[in-house]
């Protein structure tokens, strides 16, 4: 039932939804599986509704943000978008409505407010974009000064190395680890 809090957060709704399809797929007690699962049905349309709300260039800004990860900074979004100003406007309009939140020891650092959300954005993308877009948020990352550590970097990169420039994703996967 840990692994179930954890995808949850604890949110009743995400956690009612998520027990129900579980228990539907025989995945209950299976943590593999709880990480497996996919948005249920009944949530993905409640967050797909508050997405619907937003502005579309935020809408498009946090579909950039999803293929980043759960963490995110401003200025890949900057980046990968062309926006400058735009990009911000369209962060604080997410952070207004609770989609983010922003990160107070690191100023122009954010996360989505629930793992669901992004899920929700990553697959609701098609796998054409979403290629497109890992590729685009990893030349971003390249570009920094310090190239992104850890276990999330090698998973931005992979699709990169598997359609991009030959060897990259590999390079830079294990210049993560």
């Amino acid at each position: 039932m840990g692994a179930v809090h954890t995808r949850t957060d604890g949110n009743p709704f995400f956690l009612v939804e998520l027990v129900r399809l579980l228990q539907a797929e025989g995945g209950l007690h299976d943590p593999a599986a709880v990480e497996r699962s996919r948005v249920p049905v009944g949530v993905r349309d409640v967050i797909r509704r508050r997405l619907a709300r937003l502005p579309e260039q935020t809408n498009a800004l946090l579909a950039i943000a999803a293929v980043a990860g759960q963490e995110f900074d401003l200025d890949v979004l900057e980046v990968v978008s062309g926006l400058d100003e735009g990009a911000l406007d369209a962060v604080e309009v997410a952070l207004l409505t609770g989609i983010v939140l922003e990160n107070a020891d690191r100023p122009g650092r954010y996360r989505f407010s629930h793992a669901l959300i992004r899920q929700t954005l990553h697959d609701g993308m098609s796998s054409v974009r979403r290629a497109r877009l890992h590729a685009r948020v990893g030349d971003a990352l390249e570009s920094r000064a310090q190239p992104p550590r850890g276990r999330r970097a090698g998973r931005t990169f992979l699709p990169r190395g598997r359609r991009g420039r030959p060897g990259q994703g590999l390079r830079l996967r294990a210049a993560s680890e």
